[in-house]
C-alpha cells in the first residue's frame, strides 16, 4: 500500500515574465498558487490566468518537505536569482528565516511613501485584538535587561510625537479601561526613583507653564459634569491613609508658599457652598468612627 504524501513542493509561473515562485504546501486545492508579499502583488496585477503551477516534487514528512523547498530554491536561484519571487530560503517557519540584504532593501523601497487606509489599520486593529494578552504576548514573562532598557531610552530622547500623533494616541485610547491590577502595578513602577521626575526641581517658570498648559480646555475635565456619586467616591477614596498627605508635616516654607499662592483667590458662593458641605461630611464620617 502506497504511502500517502505529507505535502507538495511546487513551481509556479508568470506566464506574462516567465518568473517563478517555489513553494510548499500540504493542501490538496490544485487552484493555489502560492503566498508571499511579492507573489500576491504579482497574481493581482496579471490576473490568476496567468500562472501556471506544477508541481517539483512530493514530501512524506515536515522535515522533508522543509529541506526540498529550500533545495528547489536554491537551485533556481543559482540559475537566476532575479527571475523568482522568493525572498527566503525557504523553510516552514519564517522566524527563523533571514532575509538577504538584496531582499531586505526591496522590501523597504517597496514601503517608501504607502500609507495605509483608516479601514485597512481598523482590520488589522480588530484581527489583533486580544490576540497578544498574557501568555499569547512574545513577551509574557521575559524580563527586558537594563543594557537593553538603557539603549530603548537613549534611541527615543528628544523625539517628540506630531499632534497628529498624539490625536491618534487619544482617540486609540478612548473608552478603553485600566482594571484596578494594572492601575496598582502602573503606580508601584512610577513610584520613587523610578519615577522619570525623581531628584528633579522644576523652575518657577516651568511650573507657570504646566500650570497654564492646563487650564481651560486644555483640563482633561473641561466641559465635564461630575457627578454627585462620582464626587464622593473620589473624596471617599481620598480619605484617611489613602490621602496622599497622611502622616505628612508640611515645613513652614511649604506652608507659606501654599498660602502665598492662595492670595487674591475667591471662592464662587457656590464653591464655598460645596466645600461647607464636604467638611459636613467629612465630620460626619469621623463621627461614626
Amino acid at each position: 500500500m502506497a504511502t500517502k504524501a505529507f505535502g507538495v513542493v511546487y513551481k509556479t509561473t508568470n506566464l506574462v515574465n516567465k518568473k517563478i515562485y517555489i513553494g510548499q504546501t500540504v493542501k490538496k486545492k490544485k487552484s493555489y498558487l502560492g503566498s508571499g508579499m511579492y507573489f500576491t502583488r504579482a497574481v493581482n496585477k496579471y490576473g490568476r490566468e496567468n500562472f501556471k503551477r506544477e508541481i517539483l516534487c512530493f514530501c512524506f514528512n515536515r522535515k522533508e518537505l522543509d529541506l526540498k523547498e529550500i533545495e528547489w530554491i536554491a537551485y533556481y536561484r543559482n540559475i537566476n536569482i532575479d527571475n523568482m519571487y522568493n525572498i527566503t530560503d525557504g523553510g516552514y517557519s519564517a522566524s527563523g528565516l533571514v532575509h538577504t540584504e538584496k531582499a531586505k532593501r526591496k522590501i523597504r523601497e517597496s514601503r517608501k511613501g504607502k500609507k495605509r487606509s483608516e479601514e485597512s489599520k481598523r482590520k488589522q486593529s480588530e484581527s489583533n485584538t486580544g490576540k497578544y494578552t498574557g501568555k499569547n504576548n512574545p513577551m509574557y514573562g521575559k524580563k527586558v535587561p537594563e543594557e537593553t532598557r538603557k539603549k530603548i531610552s537613549e534611541r527615543t530622547k528628544g523625539k517628540k510625537l506630531s499632534e497628529e500623533h498624539k490625536r491618534k494616541i487619544g482617540e486609540g485610547n478612548k473608552g478603553k479601561k485600566r482594571s484596578k491590577e494594572q492601575n496598582k502595578k502602573q503606580s508601584k513602577r512610577m513610584k520613587g526613583k523610578n519615577s522619570p521626575n525623581y531628584g528633579k526641581k522644576f523652575s518657577e517658570e516651568h511650573k507657570r507653564k504646566l500650570s497654564e498648559s492646563k487650564k481651560g480646555k486644555n483640563n482633561y475635565n473641561y466641559g465635564k459634569t461630575i457627578s454627585e456619586e462620582a464626587r464622593k467616591k473620589q473624596s471617599k477614596k481620598m480619605m484617611g491613609k489613602n490621602n496622599p498627605n497622611y502622616g505628612k508635616k508640611f515645613s513652614e516654607e511649604v506652608k507659606r508658599n501654599m498660602s502665598e499662592a492662595g492670595k487674591g483667590r475667591k471662592h464662587s458662593e457656590e464653591t464655598k457652598r460645596k466645600i461647607g458641605e464636604s467638611l459636613k461630611e467629612n465630620y460626619k464620617n469621623k463621627m461614626a468612627c
